[in-house]
């Protein structure tokens, strides 16, 4: 935990993005910040038990005090979280997030990440891991991991589109890791293919005309 004004001077701004989704909405990737406290609590609450274990890995309903201080005072080095945001009923609330801490030898960072189940296939989870990828790689770090339960297949989902190798655990079958190499200055390809549906679309309407 760091304090606010550390936290200020190394805000990755630069993470900030701004999108329409699939099923409609706007939403903004940001870093997250303190004032997210409460927000961030309120969406671990909304989440299905389901969803819950499998972010947590344990049956919760909610996160203590201490947990949501710890997961919304990082200090966006070894700690980096990231939360999606859209508006609703006139106020900005969280739908997704997503965060890594790095490892002890320095090599790579272990991630996590959810979204809201009323938001799932808006392309939140695709965003989120662009820019833990991206962020990581930045630092130099090699490797991203993380564990996921053996049934959780909207994750699987998004591991497979994002470059993510599965290896089941040994010595439980419930635990499936998954990881992906890092490099400098890219992230999980999404750039590339929004460019080329750009291109795409230009090309027809130049056939059009």
């Amino acid at each position: 935990m760091t304090t606010d004004a550390h936290m200020l001077e190394r805000y990755p701004a630069d993470l900030i993005d701004v999108w329409h989704g699939r099923r409609g909405g706007r939403f903004t990737l940001r870093p997250v910040l303190p004032q997210d406290h409460a927000p961030l609590g309120e969406l671990v609450r909304r989440l299905s038990p389901a969803t819950r274990r499998a972010r947590f890995h344990a049956s919760i309903a909610t996160l203590s005090d201490a947990a949501l201080q710890a997961m919304t005072r990082v200090d966006y080095r070894h700690h980096l979280g990231i939360v999606v945001t859209t508006r609703e009923d006139d106020r900005d609330v969280i739908v997704g997030d997503a965060r890594y801490e790095i490892d002890a030898d320095g090599h790579g960072a272990e991630f996590a990440i959810v979204v809201d189940d009323l938001w799932r296939r808006s392309g939140i989870g695709l965003h989120a891991m662009d820019a833990l990828c991206t962020a990581a790689a930045s630092p130099g770090l090699r490797w991203l991991h993380g564990t996921v339960l053996a049934g959780n297949a909207p994750m699987f989902a998004l591991m497979r589109r994002c470059g993510f190798c599965c290896t089941p655990n040994g010595d439980d079958e419930a635990i499936v890791h998954v990881e992906r190499r890092l490099e400098p200055g890219r992230g999980i390809g999404r750039q590339p293919w929004t460019a080329m549906r750009r291109l795409q679309a230009w090309m027809g309407r130049l056939e059009a005309l």
